[in-house]
C-alpha cells in the first residue's frame, strides 16, 4: 500500500468521522431543545402554582375583582397580583415567540385572560397601567383578547360558586355573566 492509498483511506475515515460527529451533534441539539422546552413548561407551571398559592393565602386578590369598594390594602394586593400575573403571561409570551413554548400551552394561558378581563376593574387596570408597563407586542395581543372578552356583572364569589353547580345550573348562571 502506497502513501496515496493511505491518504485516500485517511480522507474516507475522516469524512465518516465528520458525518458521525454531525449526527451526534444533531441528536444532542434535539435533546437539548426538548430539555429547554420541558424546563420552560415547568417554570411556567411553577409560576402559575405560586399565583394560585398567593390567591389561596390572600383570596382578596381575586375577590377584589368585583367588589364595589376596595380598602387601600386590597387595592395594593390586587394591583401587585395583576402585575405578577401579567409578568408571568409576558414571560410565557416571550417563550412562545421564540418557539420554546408550544402552541397548546400558550393558548391555554391566553384563554385565561378572558376571565381576567370579564371584570371591569381588571380591564381598567390593564388600560391604565398594563398597556404602558409591558412589551408593546405583548400588549397588542392582550388587547385583542380583551376586546373579545365580555364584561360580567356577576360577583367573583358567585362566579366561583357556579363552577361547583350541576352543568345545567352552571349554564343558567353563566348566561347571567354577560
Amino acid at each position: 500500500m502506497n502513501t496515496s492509498n493511505l491518504a485516500d483511506i485517511s480522507q474516507i475515515i475522516g469524512s465518516i468521522a465528520i458525518v458521525i460527529t454531525l449526527i451526534f451533534l444533531v441528536l444532542q441539539l434535539r435533546e437539548n431543545t426538548r430539555a429547554i422546552k420541558a424546563s420552560t413548561r415547568q417554570a411556567a407551571r411553577d409560576a402559575e402554582a405560586q399565583m394560585v398559592i398567593t390567591s389561596i393565602e390572600h383570596p382578596v386578590t381575586l375577590l377584589a375583582w368585583s367588589k364595589q369598594e376596595l380598602t387601600d390594602e386590597e387595592v395594593i394586593q390586587h394591583f401587585i397580583w395583576l402585575v405578577g400575573y401579567f409578568r408571568n403571561r409576558e414571560n410565557d409570551w416571550f417563550h412562545f415567540q421564540r418557539g420554546v413554548m408550544d402552541d397548546t400551552s400558550w393558548n391555554r394561558y391566553l384563554s385565561a385572560l378572558t376571565g381576567i378581563f370579564s371584570h371591569e376593574k381588571n380591564r381598567n387596570w390593564w388600560i391604565n397601567y398594563g398597556t404602558m408597563a409591558f412589551n408593546p407586542e405583548f400588549v397588542e395581543q392582550v388587547n385583542s383578547i380583551m376586546e373579545k372578552s365580555p364584561v360580567h356583572k356577576v360577583s367573583a364569589q358567585d362566579k366561583y360558586r357556579a363552577w361547583f353547580e350541576s352543568p345545567n345550573e352552571y349554564q343558567r348562571i353563566h348566561q347571567s355573566w354577560v
